[in-house]
């Protein structure tokens, strides 16, 4: 890598984000092997919304992201080019629609912790929007469905002590 300043950002970037993932029962970061890594598969087990094929909305407890932090990311994030969902394409949120997340404005260099805060959140509905989304469906359901968000209220960085 010629950029030593992505460089340092992106070491930087590894070392927090596998700290989160240590005390975390609830997320699972796979780095590549590039070192350092530029692309994550992110695994969160937390209950989350899902539509299935019949039209059902059913909790979930299950989802897999990728992340991927460009060269440019510095200067001009993307969010259609650094956040995808790889599973299950049917989560159901207004900011989602498989394979797309809106996380909403992401300032160049947005530490990738904040990144990973945002999708728990989302698949949560600790954090949702109903209008201008990217699921209309999603943003007219939840409307009137608040009552029951979030739908998981653990906290990401938690790890519950061994006996």
């Amino acid at each position: 890598m010629n950029d030593k300043v992505l460089e340092n950002f992106l070491r930087v970037q590894h070392e927090q984000a596998l700290a989160l993932a240590a005390v975390s029962d609830i997320l699972a970061l796979t780095p590549e092997e590039q070192t350092p890594p530029q692309r994550y598969v992110a695994r969160f087990n937390c209950r989350g919304l899902i539509k299935t094929q019949s039209g059902e909305i059913k909790e979930a407890s299950q989802f897999v992201f990728g992340i991927r932090l460009p060269d440019d990311y510095l200067r001009s994030p993307d969010t259609k080019q650094i956040v995808a969902i790889l599973q299950p394409w049917s989560i159901f949120h207004p900011n989602a629609a498989g394979p797309f997340i809106c996380l909403g404005r992401l300032c160049g260099g947005a530490p990738l912790v904040d990144i990973l805060f945002q999708i728990y959140e989302i698949i949560t509905y600790q954090k949702w929007s109903a209008h201008d989304g990217l699921n209309e469906a999603a943003c007219e359901w939840a409307r009137g469905n608040q009552r029951h968000f979030p739908v998981d209220r653990r906290p990401l960085k938690w790890k519950e002590p061994k006996p």
